[in-house]
């Protein structure tokens, strides 16, 4: 059970490290649809 936790949290932190990403990728891209749909695609990819 205790691993089941550990797993959810870290799975949680990197759902929002992928956020996180997200937004500097954006902010780096400036704000545009292709910088947004481009990390947010690789993130779908990778399985965020």
């Amino acid at each position: 059970r205790s691993n089941t936790k550990i797993d959810h949290v870290l799975v949680t932190r990197g759902n929002i490290f992928c956020i996180l990403r997200i937004f500097q990728e954006t902010i780096f891209f400036g704000n545009t649809k292709n910088g947004w749909t481009t990390s947010h695609s690789q993130i779908r990819h990778k399985g965020g």
